[in-house]
């Protein structure tokens, strides 16, 4: 059996087919235990929000080691609840990783003791589920602690087809959180000498409770703030909402941003709102208004959305008909050019899996060929994602010019990079690891 899992920033969730094995999980972990803990649990041992630095290398093995401990007590917990011996995984992430960060979380099942036979993006597992019972264009507005996406999707035709997608790996639920203690901080005159970490995060931990009651009551909250040697803080409506604006209008700049630019004036989808930050009302009111959508609405809880979608994708992916059923879209691939320019090799939205083949040669005397790979939208390769460089070697110091290359670039339907390399002067072929400097 291929168990699906949503490892999300805040919670996360397995699940096969129609089934969740699980609720809501938290996605903290003691570093200390290497277990997982509760949400709300705080400690200089204890991690959280860990997703939004997901990466490889020495930088990404905090964020690799605590996803590898939720992964492994998920699969624990779907065993016991199935009966079966589950070894077997497809996991969710968010649209916007890059090749990097979807090989982190490729890194950190297999040190859980897993098999990945798949990653899907988390607005197309969301709109699996959607789209299942409505055959209708849709947009995908998923927002979670950690990270924004947005997904427009046309399921007309039969199949899930994503026709582009967009978003924001650092801004979602806990920009939110922070932007709100920051408010009550200054409100409240705190001395920075109690402003010590532990106290920000038991604060954090505090306005979120408040806040989430305040989405179901629409009544004020008052914030206990004894830690800080301060009076409560008052959270109102206009506060919250007020700051919500300020905080979430990129999100609304990129949905408007993602349907002028890929569909007719005359094509109205409607919006479905997922991610546990999307169950504020307040949020999903000032989204229509702005974007003028219709919503889809759901009795399921939106921090659920993504989970049941990758359940029913690791059922298709064991059933042999997720590459037929799915057509999914990747971030653009370019290179770095000699002055630092993006040289665009697999442009934005392109359906996946792709290859392209491109042409390079030595600009100087040299054994080895450098080119730098990065994933972004900036014409600036300073300002994108660094992917790695492709070293070749070829065997022999060539002159300038006598280098000439064939580099073969493929990028799967997980969203993965590989390259291969064909010397011209000899026509040997290589593949060719990234190595990441």
């Amino acid at each position: 059996m291929i168990c699906g899992i949503d490892l999300g920033t805040t919670n996360s969730v397995i699940g096969y087919g129609d089934e969740l094995y699980t609720g809501l999980v938290s996605s903290s972990v003691d570093i200390n235990t290497k277990s997982q803990v509760e949400r709300d649990e705080v400690g200089d041992n204890i991690v959280s929000s860990y997703k939004v630095n997901m990466t490889t290398g020495e930088s990404g093995q905090l964020p690799v080691a605590c996803s590898s401990i939720i992964l492994r007590d998920l699969v624990n917990k779907a065993s016991h609840r199935s009966g079966e011996y589950i070894e077997e995984v497809v996991i969710s992430v968010p649209a916007k990783f890059s090749h990097t960060q979807r090989q982190a979380v490729w890194d950190a099942a297999e040190k859980a003791g897993l098999v990945v036979r798949g990653l899907i993006n988390e607005p197309t597992a969301a709109a699996i589920y959607v789209c299942r019972d409505i055959k209708d264009l849709v947009v995908v507005y998923d927002l979670g602690g950690g990270t924004f996406d947005v997904t427009i999707l046309d399921p007309r035709a039969g199949n899930y087809f994503v026709v582009a997608t967009d978003g924001d790996g650092h801004l979602a639920g806990d920009n939110f959180d922070d932007a709100l203690a920051d408010i009550a901080l200054k409100e409240q005159k705190v001395r920075i000498r109690f402003c010590t970490p532990t106290n920000k995060k038991i604060l954090k931990a505090k306005i979120r409770i408040a806040k989430e009651a305040m989405q179901k009551s629409g009544l004020p909250q008052y914030i206990d703030m004894e830690m800080f040697n301060v009076p409560d803080w008052k959270l109102t409506q206009e506060v919250y909402v007020d700051t919500m604006k300020k905080v979430f209008a990129p999100t609304v700049r990129l949905t408007k941003q993602l349907i002028q630019m890929n569909l007719m004036s005359d094509e109205k989808p409607r919006i479905v709102f997922v991610g546990g930050s999307t169950a504020c009302p307040f949020l999903r009111k000032w989204v229509i208004e702005e974007t003028g959508l219709e919503s889809i609405d759901y009795d399921i809880q939106p921090d659920l959305i993504v989970a049941k979608g990758v359940a029913l994708y690791a059922k298709m992916v064991e059933d042999g008909t997720a590459t037929t059923e799915v057509d999914d879209v990747t971030k653009c691939l370019c290179i770095e050019d000699n002055i630092g320019m993006a040289e665009v090799i697999v442009e934005k939205n392109t359906l996946i899996p792709v290859t392209e083949v491109r042409i390079f040669d030595n600009t100087e005397k040299t054994r080895y060929l450098n080119i730098n790979l990065y994933q972004g939208d900036s014409v600036y390769c300073k300002e994108n994602e660094y992917i790695g460089t492709l070293v070749y070697d070829y065997g022999e110091v060539r002159e300038v010019g006598d280098g000439q290359v064939e580099v073969e670039i493929t990028v799967d339907h997980n969203g993965r990079i590989s390259l291969s390399c064909t010397d011209i002067l000899n026509n040997v072929t290589q593949k060719i690891a990234l190595v990441v400097k």
